[in-house]
């Protein structure tokens, strides 16, 4: 009988307090691996950076290499520029006023990356710690199949701290009716516009996928059973001391 007491009390109290712990973080990019820097002086077109190895990490689903492309308009403006430089734990996206600024940050992985942690509420996530302008910041992901999708949002100065982009609201990149398979994803681009040309200048110094809890359980739900473990435990020791 006091085994059974007991049992139900830690039972209780564990399912009160576990609802944190199915939460899950994967870290795609931190920036400690430097390179991949790619620089547009005052000139028109697009640059791509060398390909650097990033398979460092830990974790079994980190994408293998990253590059990165910039691309600019309006370099006919004297000394005017666009720059990606990526060192130190920091990543830094900046291009002069009068140049239309696009930037992509591409990983990939020869063998499919599985984007999907346990957990819910799934969302990719970047960590601004400085900005100046506005930019539009996008995920895309493609597949196995080439099936690909993207979720975009706008930020600015006033947008510091950890910026979020749900997996719910990914828009596939084509109307074929096939959504693109998360479990098995070869490509991820992170991409970075000033949408016009009056410049920007952000820095960021995490990228990864973060969840909720998979299990959340109510109060209303989960109190019952706590109440109902400390009262035998109570009734237990009332019947010793007797």
């Amino acid at each position: 009988m006091k085994t059974k007491l007991l049992t139900s009390a830690v039972a209780a109290i564990a399912l009160m307090g576990g609802a944190n712990a199915s939460a899950a973080t994967l870290i795609i990019d931190d920036f400690l691996t430097p390179g991949g820097t790619s620089d547009l002086a005052s000139s028109p077109g697009s640059t791509t950076g060398p390909e650097t190895n990033i398979d460092t990490m830990a974790n079994p689903r980190d994408f293998e290499t990253r590059q990165v492309t910039v691309t600019a308009n309006g370099g006919f403006v004297s000394n005017a520029g666009a720059t990606v430089g990526i060192s130190d734990s920091f990543a830094s996206f900046s291009s002069d006023s009068g140049v239309s600024f696009d930037a992509d940050v591409v990983y990939s992985s020869s063998d499919p990356v599985n984007l999907l942690l346990d957990g819910i509420n799934e969302r990719f996530q970047i960590d601004l710690v400085a900005g100046d302008g506005t930019g539009t910041f996008s995920f895309t992901v493609t597949d196995e199949d080439g099936e690909s999708a993207t979720v975009s949002q706008t930020a600015g100065a006033g947008d510091l701290g950890l910026t979020e982009f749900f997996f719910s609201s990914l828009v596939q990149d084509d109307d074929d009716g096939i959504d693109v398979d998360l479990t098995r994803i070869t490509q991820l681009v992170f991409s970075v516009s000033s949408g016009d040309d009056t410049g920007l200048d952000f820095t960021i110094d995490l990228l990864g996928i973060t969840t909720d809890s998979l299990a959340e359980v109510p109060l209303p739900a989960g109190a019952p059973l706590m109440i109902a473990g400390l009262a035998g435990i109570a009734a237990f020791r009332r019947k010793r001391a007797a």
